[in-house]
């Protein structure tokens, strides 16, 4: 077709596409990014290794969260918590669980134990993960409010956890196949007993193979074993210092004046109580509390932890003081 004499002007609005490199374009790898608000976090290689880094969207920031020489992966971030899967103490069938927070600047290790720990996820104050200290993988959870761990699933065949409010998500093969399963905490949630682990001898589990509804758990019941009451009486005033103390030690591994002020006091509350007196025993209690509230003013600690010592350390003074 001609056209003669004729001009055809297409005015148009024209989009202009702007890619922005976040991570390194010029060496190493970035993958597995995640994001919440305005920060994105991933994995990144640049160094030789797998590093944890953040990128601030408000600011244009980048920030390096881990630089070790060890490989940090799988990284998952909510409010100003960052948690990821980290191999610095024995390579990949030794790995825990980390997680740092943005607001104290302070690294945690969530997960000492000696075996593998994976795929993390973080919802609140709630952090679950893939672990196989018993030689199958089965699904944890960490309080971070209460410094306690929980067992969630116990099939051994559990993997690649979520967590959204008070409901944990999974991958599950007990069946022979991979279906996803879905656990529900109860509202009155507390720590189990020692400031350790409990497990669930069934779960709270619902089942979601092949599109089909299926409330049934593995063992025929469809209502199964809470998480234990970690306020159980039985538990005497020593246990629960000792267990504080744990969580001060757990906490801040890597900050030595926070864990030795804290814990001395600790340590000497112990002494007063086995001796039998009581009152120097909770002055001390008392005085752990204050330094603890001190330590959030300078921002030493979250006032989370604060929280959670300060609550724990009046448990123990009403106990004693209830004898």
């Amino acid at each position: 077709m001609k056209i003669d004499n004729r001009t055809v002007i297409f005015s148009g609005i024209f989009f202009v596409l702007f890619f922005m490199t976040i991570g390194n374009a010029t060496a190493g790898s970035e993958r597995n990014s995640v994001i919440y608000e305005d920060r994105i976090v991933w994995q990144d290689d640049s160094n030789g290794n797998w590093d944890i880094q953040m990128y601030n969207i408000s600011t244009s920031a980048k920030i390096p969260i881990t630089n070790d020489e060890a490989e940090q992966q799988n990284p998952d971030i909510y409010g100003n918590r960052i948690v990821w899967q980290d191999s610095r103490n024995g390579g990949r069938e030794n790995g825990d669980i980390y997680m740092y927070n943005i607001s104290t600047s302070t690294e945690t290790q969530v997960t000492p134990n000696k075996s593998c720990q994976m795929n993390p996820n973080i919802y609140g104050d709630r952090v679950v993960w893939a672990d196989d200290r018993n030689g199958n993988w089965d699904i944890y959870m960490y309080n971070i409010s209460t410094a306690t761990k929980s067992k969630i699933s116990n099939t051994g065949s559990a993997n690649y956890p979520a967590i959204y409010e008070n409901r944990i998500v999974w991958q599950d093969s007990r069946n022979g196949n991979e279906d996803i399963y879905m656990f529900t905490l109860d509202l009155d949630e507390v720590p189990p007993v020692n400031g350790n682990e409990t497990e669930n001898d069934t779960d709270n589990c619902t089942e979601f193979p092949d599109n089909e509804f299926d409330a049934e758990t593995d063992d025929g019941t469809d209502d199964e074993t809470q998480i234990p009451d970690n306020c159980s009486s039985e538990l005497t005033p020593l246990d629960r210092i000792l267990a504080l103390k744990e969580y001060v030690e757990c906490t801040y591994k890597c900050q030595v004046k926070t864990k030795t002020g804290l814990a001395t006091l600790l340590d000497t509350s112990m002494c007063h109580y086995e001796n039998c007196d009581n009152a120097k025993a909770v002055s001390m209690l008392k005085s752990f509390i204050h330094l603890a509230r001190e330590m959030e003013m300078c921002n030493q600690i979250s006032a989370d932890e604060a929280d959670y010592m300060e609550r724990e350390a009046k448990r123990i003074i009403d106990q004693i003081e209830a004898n």
